[in-house]
Parts: C-alpha cells; sequence; structure tokens
C-alpha cells in the first residue's frame, strides 16, 4: 500500500494546514486569557 509522491505532498500540506489553524486558535485562546486574567487582575 504504497503511497504516491504526491499523495503524501498532498496529506502533508492537509497537516500543516491543521497544525497552522489550531496553533492561531491557540494563540487566540492565550491572549483572550491574559487579557481577561489581567483585567481581573486591576479591579
Amino acid at each position: 500500500m504504497a503511497l504516491t509522491k504526491e499523495k503524501m505532498a498532498d496529506r502533508m500540506e492537509k497537516l500543516c494546514e491543521r497544525i497552522e489553524s489550531v496553533r492561531v486558535e491557540a494563540r487566540y485562546a492565550v491572549e483572550d486569557a491574559i487579557y481577561n486574567y489581567s483585567r481581573y487582575d486591576r479591579s
């Protein structure tokens, strides 16, 4: 069950896109948490 190079490249590309979107979401979540924490900290 050998994958062709094209299929492998396509899979890697899709995987990288998914990882990238997860990283972006994680960064927004962290920034949100920091922002909320610092806001509550001041009061």
